[in-house]
């Protein structure tokens, strides 16, 4: 501000120096008034933030009226006959210069308005905050308790970065600490396969921590479900249209001459992988049912990887169901 002060006085001396032989004071005082009025504008528009490229403009236009002004004074330096139409120059910029005060004033007015309805907006904002945060708060109570870890992981990602406030108060509300879901989220980061690994142990996590990891891959596009599904049925855990049930979309079946065949695109290093012992044990429970045998060595070879040297087990097993089949 100080600066404009500077130039306003500067801006008044000469102007004082132009009008110095002139006995029009009309035009004199008007202005001095218009370059006070100016100033008394600068300092209102300070009071908002709503105006910052206005106020750019603004004082690019002010800057080339004071660069006029000093070309003013400049030309009655060298040109003492011309002081006439010198005057009557400068007298056309400051009828110039009070249309563009006018605009200013104008133009603070329509920013003040801007102002007070930001204002109001931002009352209703928040007491739409408040009524938001009620109606987590009455439908966090309502939640039954088994299912408020997995209700909190699927909203944690959806509210972490875009309403904190509200992921606090919800995670208030349901009685779980925010901290410890935020310390699993920078743990396990993109660390997708000690999350699928957790499945296989539910037992050793603490509580939330799966519902948290079930969240968090699916926020990297991990159909965990489908991949658990895979493995209870390769631990005869599920059916094979459990399978399809739990593991669609993610999986689908087409029927082959072998039964159906599964196609997938889940990652292959997250898949579970076919065991010595799983086929062990499958091939025992399964050996009195060789088309059903038959279909599940089927659809393990499909979907999962053998450990080393199970490949050639599988092999075997195949061939032998098969020559149980009525068909062959």
């Amino acid at each position: 501000m100080g600066r404009i002060n500077r130039r306003i006085e500067i801006a008044l001396k000469a102007a004082t120096e132009v009008l110095v032989t002139t006995k029009n004071h009309t035009v004199k005082a008007r202005m001095i008034k218009t370059i006070l009025n100016y100033e008394m504008h600068q300092q209102k528009r300070a009071e908002t933030n709503k105006i910052t490229r206005r106020k750019h403009t603004q004082k690019k236009e002010l800057d080339g009226l004071y660069l006029k002004i000093s070309e003013l004074t400049k030309e009655l330096g060298l040109a003492e006959t011309s002081k006439a139409d010198i005057a009557t120059n400068l007298s056309t910029e400051l009828h110039e210069k009070e249309r563009l005060v006018t605009q200013l004033q104008s133009n603070l007015a329509n920013a003040k308005e801007e102002t007070e309805t930001a204002r109001g907006n931002a009352g209703d904002t928040q007491e739409q905050l408040k009524l938001t945060k009620r109606m987590i708060g009455e439908l966090a109570l309502a939640l039954p308790e088994e299912n408020r870890a997995e209700c909190a992981s699927k909203l944690f990602y959806e509210l972490k970065s875009i309403a904190p406030e509200l992921l606090a108060k919800l995670f208030k509300c349901l009685e779980l600490k925010l901290e410890k879901w935020f310390s699993w989220d920078t743990q396990y980061e993109k660390d997708s396969e000690s999350m699928v690994e957790a499945f296989a142990a539910p037992e050793k996590l603490e509580p939330g921590k799966l519902s948290l990891f079930r969240a968090k891959l699916l926020f990297m596009g991990i159909n965990v479900n489908a991949i658990n599904a895979v493995r209870d049925y390769r631990d005869l855990k599920i059916s094979l249209a459990n399978l399809r049930a739990l593991a669609g979309p993610a999986i689908t079946f087409t029927d082959g001459a072998l039964g159906p065949c599964p196609y997938h695109s889940l990652p292959a290093h997250l898949m579970p992988r076919l065991t010595e012992n799983a086929l062990r044990v499958a091939s025992k429970q399964l050996s009195s049912d060789p088309a059903q045998k038959m279909e599940w060595l089927h659809v393990v070879q499909s979907l999962l990887k053998p450990d080393a040297g199970i490949g050639s087990l599988l092999s075997q097993e195949i061939i032998s169901t098969r020559s149980q089949l009525p068909s062959f």
